[in-house]
């Protein structure tokens, strides 16, 4: 008898844990076909890109299902020396999505295995954006802002 109900509770659980969340838990604002669309460089130093128009078919490489509303970019950048005199280059690929002010991030090179959030802001002309500091190169801001040129 108690096995039946170790069994009819594990499946209660296993099935709660399948819920979609609803459309409040994460208010999603953008699509990954939004604004943000196009090729950004970095205002600062412009030795820094980013290219939102990717296929997405590079999600097919995710370890795990990601959200509806993710999309790829692409960051090329310029290398640049560290301190230890060694060449680095923070260029990568990445899935994303986006929430009301933030922006969540997965790294194709990283070993990470979840998003990151990161504060994200559009310009209400969406010719500018700013991301929180995801990728380090010397002497960028905190908060770093890109510029549409595409």
């Amino acid at each position: 008898m108690r096995f039946r109900y170790a069994v009819l509770l594990l499946v209660v659980l296993a099935l709660a844990a399948c819920q979609k969340n609803g459309p409040d838990s994460l208010e999603r604002t953008f699509s990954a076909d939004g604004p943000y669309l196009g090729v950004w460089i970095e205002k600062s130093q412009r030795k820094d890109t980013l290219n939102f128009d990717t296929p997405k078919a590079l999600l097919d490489r995710v370890p795990w299902r990601p959200p509806s509303n993710a999309g790829t970019f692409i960051l090329s950048s310029q290398s640049y020396k560290d301190y230890d005199g060694s060449e680095r280059s923070p260029s990568g690929i990445y899935s994303y999505y986006r929430t009301k002010d933030s922006i969540y991030l997965y790294s194709f090179y990283n070993a990470a295995t979840k998003y990151t959030a990161y504060e994200f802001r559009l310009s209400n002309d969406h010719k500018s954006l700013a991301i929180d500091h995801f990728f380090e190169r010397p002497g960028i801001p905190e908060m770093i802002e890109f510029e549409r040129i595409r």
